[in-house]
């Protein structure tokens, strides 16, 4: 087990120094001048050179790559050119209402998927199976900032239970920051648990009719625990990879939603960012949230080798 953890670990490293390469390289190919947008139309070339400097602009791309890989191995992400701060703060003070979001509408998401998925798996064509079948395709067939303008129209401003806009954080007062992140939530855990709950239903549906199923069954065994203790757990496996590659879609999401529900967070920093064309930022947030990514797709492959150990010998 330890040597499999390594292995993946190791092939770990070589796609996050691929992802550098590509979040940094890919901003370059931008057309215009990002030093001249930002210095305006009357400056003069020497404010240009400045900015330049200050972008880290000058000398050769792969020059230029190589001195800003140096910098993030040191934790420095760089200065924002828009208000002078460290990108690394920033991140930080926008990371955690993105955080509180994740772990909230990730786990309710799994809450969700996985259940009706499983259910609708172990009962092919019942009503169980008809109802994920029409949750599913609705919440998938529905963009997200539909579902968002929805949910603020019905409970915002029909009902007016829930807040429409703003944020409050957990730590300063947990019943108006759950108030706060209801809406967007749940916004996010309706396509998560959609995409989570056909793939269960397959996964399930497909394990029941394996041999050691049928021999369970023979046993005597209760139809719950040949579901549960035997079918689902094998299912999990390809399902918790799945839920992995999810995070991905929950940082996208999460851009979408703070935009909608006026909330803070990395969604509305790196919008900010890439309007007002901050090199700096948003560099040094794609590259945070690529890393988020591969990290966890990471633990999702550890975690798959611990749940099934065949995984570890191949």
């Amino acid at each position: 087990m330890i040597r499999y953890i390594l292995a993946r670990v190791i092939q770990a490293i070589p796609v996050l120094l691929i992802a550098s390469v590509a979040v940094f390289f890919v901003l370059r190919l931008v057309p215009g001048d990002p030093a001249s947008a930002l210095a305006g139309e009357n400056a003069s070339q020497e404010r240009v050179d400045e900015i330049r400097k200050d972008l880290g602009l000058e000398g050769p791309v792969a020059v230029q790559y190589v001195h800003w890989l140096r910098q993030v191995a040191t934790g420095d992400l760089g200065t924002s050119v828009l208000n002078g701060l460290a990108v690394r703060r920033l991140i930080g003070l926008a990371a955690r209402p993105t955080i509180e979001l994740a772990l909230v509408a990730y786990p309710l998401a799994l809450a969700i998927g996985i259940p009706l998925g499983a259910a609708a798996g172990a009962r092919p064509r019942s009503r169980w199976d008809l109802a994920a079948t029409a949750y599913t395709t609705l919440a998938i067939g529905v963009p997200g900032f539909l579902t968002a303008i929805v949910m603020l129209w019905v409970f915002a401003i029909e009902l007016d239970w829930l807040p429409a806009s703003g944020y409050v954080s957990l730590l300063d007062d947990p019943v108006q920051a759950a108030l706060h992140l209801a809406m967007p939530a749940a916004t996010l855990a309706v396509g998560l648990s959609a995409v989570l709950a056909r793939y269960t239903r397959t996964a399930v549906s497909q394990a029941l009719t394996q041999d050691y199923i049928r021999t369970a069954r023979a046993k005597g065994l209760p139809e719950r625990a040949v579901v549960m203790r035997h079918a689902l757990r094998v299912a999990l496996v390809p399902v918790v990879t799945v839920a992995a590659l999810q995070v991905g879609q929950l940082l996208s999401g999460a851009v979408v939603v703070e935009q909608v529900f006026t909330r803070p967070g990395m969604g509305r920093l790196m919008v900010g960012a890439i309007t007002g064309r901050d090199y700096p930022v948003v560099q040094g947030g794609l590259l945070v949230l690529v890393a988020t990514f591969v990290l966890v797709n990471l633990a999702a492959d550890i975690l798959a080798g611990i749940a099934d150990p065949r995984a570890v010998q191949r």
